[in-house]
């Protein structure tokens, strides 16, 4: 089935062929690539004579581009890159081998020339090279593609949170994509007549600090509806109108913001308009960072913030409800502030994209106020450059709304619950 991701970037660095062609003619496609790099001599030379390194160049950084809005829904388009880095591994020229779609040309070119690359290396050290780069550009899906199908499963009554809740079960190809969801109930009403619509609640996260639950990989995110508990004798929810509103960031490209090198922003905010523009703060943690955040009074990290709650608090570690004397080196704390609700989820991946297997709903949470929380991940390796923070936000674009009507559901028993 196909899954409503809107932009897949394929990042397999192929080296050009290694046998030399100066012993057989070159063909005209040949020379016409060559000729493109006449005003760079020793990278055409390179291409013309073939390349051979002790290692071949490592993408280090690099944001994808958006895809652009006159993509077809349901296609796929690739554009071959020729990319040329110099010895420290900075982008001097990159030039279009093939492409499907001439419009797509100067968006991958000028994109790839702000990415960063470990330098190949021959037997006496790094070396100029040609890389080609194949990137893959796929349209938003055609919307019958992203249909979810809705089911309400039974209400049970929670006698402490005084409450009737019934779990939602999502189908369908977009399903596993949904990184956030909320029901909006416009009436609820028993076989007695009686109103039990609720107050409209918040998005509900799939990394809530509240819960210590893991969330696996592709698996459906668990959403509920809530109503207030029926009248004395009621039996059943006679009839339920409103809407489920689901987060799903592949209806829209700006909805993902990917945020590279961690290493090196570890203790101070994430740099990133997108977040910004959100009201959205990220502050990446490593263990000695996090300890000293809790600790240190004069801690200039501003993590500080999300784990006292009086300003000037010293707390032992040990005191600490997020848990951070059990932190180790393979663990990464995220300090969130998100006052509007726009941070529907977050993932690592690494830097080709792939999820990393982890503890994806984070195994410590703590919060000092609503809409600021700090909480704690356990990766498969240590943090790297080779690992990148993935957010999923909260866009006009993202949100998916569906229609929730039910009638004639079996309610429990509540009259005797105090």
């Amino acid at each position: 089935m196909h899954r409503p991701t809107p932009w897949l970037l394929f990042i397999f660095l192929l080296l050009a062929p290694a046998t030399s062609i100066t012993a057989k003619p070159v063909s005209p496609a040949k020379a016409a690539l060559i000729a493109q790099w006449a005003d760079l001599p020793d990278y055409a030379h390179l291409l013309e004579s073939g390349m051979r390194f002790k290692a071949p160049p490592r993408l280090i950084s690099g944001t994808p581009p958006n895809p652009p809005d006159f993509l077809q829904p349901n296609t796929s388009l690739f554009v071959q890159v020729l990319v040329a880095s110099d010895k420290k591994g900075d982008v001097a020229a990159a030039r279009v081998a093939r492409s499907d779609d001439p419009r797509l040309d100067s968006l991958a070119v000028e994109t790839i020339k702000t990415w960063k690359f470990a330098p190949a290396e021959d037997a006496i050290g790094p070396v100029k090279s040609l890389v080609q780069l194949p990137l893959q550009f796929d349209g938003v899906p055609a919307a019958e593609l992203s249909g979810i199908a809705i089911n309400l499963g039974p209400f049970v009554y929670d006698a402490r949170r005084k409450e009737i809740s019934a779990p939602i079960l999502l189908t369908g190809p977009a399903a596993a994509d949904v990184k956030a969801a909320r029901t909006r109930v416009e009436s609820a009403v028993d076989d007695t007549g009686t109103e039990l619509s609720p107050e409209s609640p918040l998005f509900s996260f799939s990394m809530p600090f509240a819960s210590s639950a893991k969330r696996a990989r592709n698996a459906v995110l668990p959403i509920s509806v809530s109503l207030r508990p029926p009248s004395a004798g009621a039996t059943k929810l006679r009839e339920l109108n409103g809407t489920l509103e689901m987060v799903i960031p592949g209806l829209d490209p700006a909805a993902m913001v990917q945020v590279d090198q961690l290493t090196a922003k570890l203790g101070r905010p994430v740099t990133s308009p997108a977040l910004a523009a959100a009201g959205i703060t990220i502050i990446v943690m490593d263990k000695q960072g996090s300890a000293r955040a809790l600790t240190d009074p004069n801690d200039e990290s501003g993590a500080r913030d999300y784990l006292t709650k009086v300003a000037g608090q010293s707390l032992t570690v040990w005191k600490n409800p997020a848990n951070i004397s059990r932190m180790n080196d393979r663990d990464v704390a995220l300090a969130i502030h998100d006052p509007h609700h726009r941070l529907a989820s977050v993932e690592f991946q690494t830097m080709y994209g792939g999820a990393l297997a982890y503890n994806r709903n984070g195994w410590s949470h703590y919060s000092i106020s609503v809409g600021k929380r700090f909480s704690i991940y356990r990766l498969n390796s240590k943090l790297s450059d080779d690992i990148k923070l993935v957010c999923w936000l909260v866009t006009p674009k993202s949100v998916a709304t569906y229609p929730l009507h039910v009638v004639n559901v079996p309610l429990p028993a509540v009259a005797s619950a105090p």
